[in-house]
């Protein structure tokens, strides 16, 4: 199960596109129509050594369709 991640992203700061460490954590898994999947999420920047939240996700339902 994946309970993190860590990328870098661009973020507008002033007008320019900056390079900013952008990380996220997964918990809560539960099982949506057969699989399992985190039910909770969220992300943040990490500015200065500081999380600033970006989007918090509560999943409720997860409709897969098969190509």
């Amino acid at each position: 199960r994946i309970t993190g991640m860590e990328t870098e992203r661009f973020r507008q700061v002033n007008g320019r596109a900056v390079r900013t460490p952008w990380v996220g954590a997964f918990g809560d898994y539960r099982r949506f129509d057969g699989l399992m999947a985190p039910a909770h999420g969220e992300v943040s920047w990490r500015i200065d050594g500081q999380e600033v939240p970006y989007a918090r996700v509560d999943v409720t339902s997860i409709r897969y369709e098969a190509p």
